[in-house]
């Protein structure tokens, strides 16, 4: 099981982005795409003493990496953006920009979250080559 997950991770992702240890990948087929989300705060926790409201909101970083199913190469895409919700709400969208040359089909974005709650992030992805949007849905809990 272990193993076809790091196999399904390294075909989606370009063989050039260092991934941290740290940073979990999750991956969805979406009609002939691989999808994969990352998500890791920038940010250590609030120092103690700190606002309550500070301490349980940190920055976090979502990188998105889309690529062919097939061929493992990268998308190329007319638009992406995340819809992120605390469970159970409506959620804000958030357009994500591409990392650069050096990682093709990698982009990212960053958002303030709260710690406790889980949280339901949609990825719509529009590639070019079929002008209709995709859609993967992942759940992120923050872990320190």
């Amino acid at each position: 099981m272990l193993s076809r997950w790091l196999m399904a991770l390294l075909v989606a992702l370009p063989a050039n982005v260092s991934l941290a240890q740290d940073v979990p990948w999750v991956v969805k087929r979406v009609h002939g795409y691989r999808i994969a989300l990352a998500v890791a705060s920038v940010y250590e926790s609030a120092p103690p003493g700190s606002d309550p409201r500070h301490a349980r909101t940190i920055e976090h970083r979502l990188r998105v990496s889309v690529h062919e199913e097939g061929t493992g190469r990268a998308a190329a895409l007319d638009s992406i953006v995340v819809d992120v919700a605390e469970s159970g709400y409506a959620g804000a969208t958030t357009a994500l920009r591409p990392m650069g040359p050096g990682a093709p089909g990698l982009y990212e974005g960053r958002l303030r979250l709260r710690t406790e709650p889980p949280y339901r992030i949609l990825v719509h992805a529009t590639p070019a080559a079929i002008g209709r949007t995709l859609e993967a849905q992942f759940e992120y809990r923050h872990h320190q």
